[in-house]
């Protein structure tokens, strides 16, 4: 068995926090990805959108 194979404590202390900090960083494209799908999925279902109503006296 190659010793390059052998899981030391080292090794599998860097082996563990790389996956933390990827897991971490994932967290930030998954949570943009969230915030797209909702805001354009009820879009694209055919959900009627917020629509500010227009004020009596006629102006924005």
């Amino acid at each position: 068995m190659p010793v390059d194979r052998i899981i030391t404590k080292d090794r599998a202390g860097i082996i563990w926090s790389c996956i933390t900090w990827c897991s971490l960083l994932l967290m930030i494209p998954a949570g943009l990805a969230g915030m797209m799908l909702q805001t354009l999925l009820p879009a694209n279902l055919g959900y009627p959108q917020l629509i500010r109503p227009a004020c009596p006296s006629g102006s924005p």
